[in-house]
């Protein structure tokens, strides 16, 4: 399964290499995004 989005904003920390249980690469970041005030 694979999920894809677009956001703006800046990364928190560097992204991390991971692997699931089943030995898939993934990476994991941090993500900072201003929200609107409404």
């Amino acid at each position: 399964m694979t999920a894809q989005i677009a956001a703006y904003g800046r990364l928190v920390d560097d992204p991390q290499v991971k692997q699931t249980s089943k030995g898939t690469p993934m990476t994991l970041a941090r993500m900072a995004v201003s929200l609107p005030c409404s």
